[in-house]
């Protein structure tokens, strides 16, 4: 019997006895699915406030709507757009 042999058969023995026990641990069953509940962020838009009324000392802007002077371009696009809101968003 060559000297090999003893050698390879304990080898063999210890393959046989060591490799059932490697795998890749996926046997655990014990996970659980679990859920994060995250606050609701609140956005709030603020709506600019218009007076009803426009105060001619002051720059004709978007809270200062002054009225365009009857027969502009202005005019028309204003009519326009309140005739059409769609069109002008």
């Amino acid at each position: 019997m060559s000297p090999r042999r003893p050698i390879a058969g304990a080898l063999l023995v210890c393959l046989a006895v060591l490799l059932p026990g490697c795998g890749s641990g996926d046997t655990d069953d014990t996970t659980t699915e679990f859920e994060i509940d995250l606050p609701t962020p609140v956005t709030t838009v603020e709506e600019p406030v218009i007076p009803e009324v426009a105060d001619p000392n002051l720059p004709d802007t978007e809270q200062n709507d002054l009225p365009p002077t009857p027969g502009t371009p202005q005019e028309a696009f204003e009519n326009f757009c309140k005739e059409n809101p769609e069109a002008c968003g």
